[in-house]
């Protein structure tokens, strides 16, 4: 008889603390304007990325801090094929010196996926170059052309960055862009 009365407490306890952290998740998730993968249904089969984090400025003397060449624009990327997880580094984005808040959308197409990376102000007469990390979740295996659109980039006269993987054969590579102006050629 009190094992019963035990167990009907614990299943209680156990729905109240699943009950909570929902809404918890809930609430956490609503004043969110991007879309967050955190906040998707880990069960949903739709594409969505994030902008996990960047770099201050990469500018300092003169002098810009890089492993790569100071005039090129690269993708690092990896591919985690147990959680269908592609990991990018935009590495020397150009932005503002000051451009308040980074952030990015993303459109998915069938195979292409377009990043679009956004300043919230252009708040000082200088640009500035910027690693970028990304993930893209629910990308299965295969090939992929990736898109990034930055603000110093308009996809005419400064082509946006454009390459294809392949995330099967090739699960984390690097791809370079030269890029013949400022703030990339001072």
């Amino acid at each position: 008889m009190k094992t019963m009365k035990k167990e009907k407490f614990v299943s209680i306890l156990g729905a109240i603390f699943l009950t909570f952290i929902g809404i918890f998740l809930t609430q956490s998730c609503t004043n969110k304007t991007e879309k967050d993968p955190v906040c998707t249904d880990p069960f949903a089969f739709e594409k969505a990325g994030r902008l996990i984090n960047h770099t201050e400025c990469k500018n300092t003397g003169g002098i810009i801090e890089t492993f790569t060449s100071k005039t090129d624009e690269c993708i690092t990327f990896i591919y985690y094929a147990n959680y269908n997880i592609l990991q990018l580094s935009h590495i020397n984005a150009g932005f503002n010196c000051c451009p308040k808040k980074i952030s990015a959308s993303y459109k998915f197409t069938n195979d292409t996926v377009k990043i679009f990376e956004k300043q919230a102000e252009a708040g000082c007469k200088c640009e500035c170059l910027y690693d970028v990390n990304y993930e893209l979740r629910n990308l299965s295996p295969g090939v992929y052309h990736i898109e990034i659109f930055g603000p110093l980039t308009d996809g005419k006269n400064k082509p946006q960055l454009a390459f294809d993987i392949d995330i099967v054969k090739h699960a984390d590579s690097t791809f370079c862009m030269y890029r013949g102006f400022y703030p990339w050629m001072e």
